[in-house]
């Protein structure tokens, strides 16, 4: 009803990498340990990024990855 059906999620920004990849365990060691005002950081597993899938698959949301240059 409110047309909310889009989730842009980031997987990169200006503070790091937000995936975990098994071909690089080094971009997601590294480049996920800060955030925005010196917070830890982190970044989704792979099961993480599956959840977010099929929840909102389950509930007719498309989810668009967004990776910045």
């Amino acid at each position: 009803a409110l047309k909310f059906n889009h989730l842009h999620l980031h997987l990169t920004d200006d503070q790091g990498w937000r995936l975990q990849l098994d071909s690089r365990p080094l971009l997601t060691e590294k480049a996920s340990a800060t955030s925005v005002g010196g917070d830890p950081g982190g970044f989704y597993t792979q099961d993480d990024y599956r959840e977010i899938i099929d929840h909102a698959g389950a509930r007719h949301m498309t989810v668009v990855p967004e990776i910045d240059l």
